[in-house]
């Protein structure tokens, strides 16, 4: 056995509407990362720092200003100190951490998947759905996830 059928149930099951989701596993090197602070960094990292790119923004979610108020309301952005690119920026900020959380689950699947790859660990089909159905959308850290792949191994190898 290998780790191809994991790469196939990826390809095949897992997918975004936007491409920030998928960056998971460009920022996760150590697995005692925890998820919230990677989620907050992928989305930092995801702002635009030109006008074009914050233009394009604009242009392309008709729902960027419902963002933006969002970013007023959670940033407390400084109305002495007024910088409208800064207040796009904050509601691309806004719009990225979203997209990172309404798609958490299939985005820490694709971690652990990934994780199995990068470590060589072979899981069935089965394991595969045990790991899908038994991630915890709430996980604090990715160690926690690690043991679940280690725990669902190890009562396969156990049978």
């Amino acid at each position: 056995m290998s780790t191809e059928n994991i790469k196939k149930y990826i390809e095949q099951n897992i997918k975004f509407d936007d491409d920030i989701c998928e960056n998971i596993t460009d920022y996760t090197r150590a697995t005692d990362d925890y998820v919230d602070d990677i989620f907050s960094q992928i989305a930092d990292n995801g702002v635009d720092l030109y006008w074009s790119g914050l233009i394009d923004w604009l242009k392309e979610y008709h729902n960027a200003t419902d963002y933006i108020e969002q970013a007023v309301k959670n940033q407390g952005i400084d109305s002495n100190n007024f910088d409208f690119m800064r207040l796009i920026q904050a509601g691309q900020y806004e719009y990225n951490f979203e997209q990172l959380n309404d798609n958490r689950h299939e985005i820490l699947l694709l971690w652990c998947l990934q994780y199995c790859i990068d470590n060589d660990i072979e899981l069935t089909d089965e394991q595969i759905d045990k790991v899908d159905d038994e991630i915890d959308d709430y996980v604090q850290c990715f160690d926690d996830l690690v043991e679940k792949i280690n725990e669902i191994k190890g009562a396969n190898d156990d049978e």
